[in-house]
């Protein structure tokens, strides 16, 4: 169980915030009084019902180590739950490689930096 109130007072991160397990992880953390960022490509779409937290959506491409540096300014945590699903009827590995690897990548050169 994710001990919500730790986040308290934090700016909190979530990629794949709108997804099955982010939405979930969002919601837990919108009861906390904290800066919630649900960051993806379009920066619309869901967002918690009700929250306790500043819940701000962004948008931003983190294939690129550009769209990690507007997102990752001031932010405590970083819950990287954004990805792309395997579909055997359309697989593409180049797409796969870029959602799910390449983010992880920009995500840890832009840390280190």
């Amino acid at each position: 169980m994710l001990e919500v109130e730790a986040y308290s007072g934090k700016t909190v991160m979530i990629t794949g915030g709108r997804g099955y397990i982010g939405s979930s992880v969002a919601n837990l953390l919108s009861r906390v009084d904290c800066r919630l960022i649900l960051a993806d490509r379009t920066g619309t779409g869901w967002e918690p019902e009700c929250p306790r937290a500043d819940v701000v959506s962004v948008s931003a491409d983190l294939a690129t180590d550009e769209g990690w540096r507007r997102v990752l300014c001031d932010v405590d945590y970083v819950f990287h739950l954004a990805g792309l699903e395997y579909d055997r009827g359309s697989f593409d590995w180049e797409i796969d490689l870029t959602n799910n690897f390449l983010t992880v990548a920009r995500m840890l050169a832009v840390c280190k930096e």
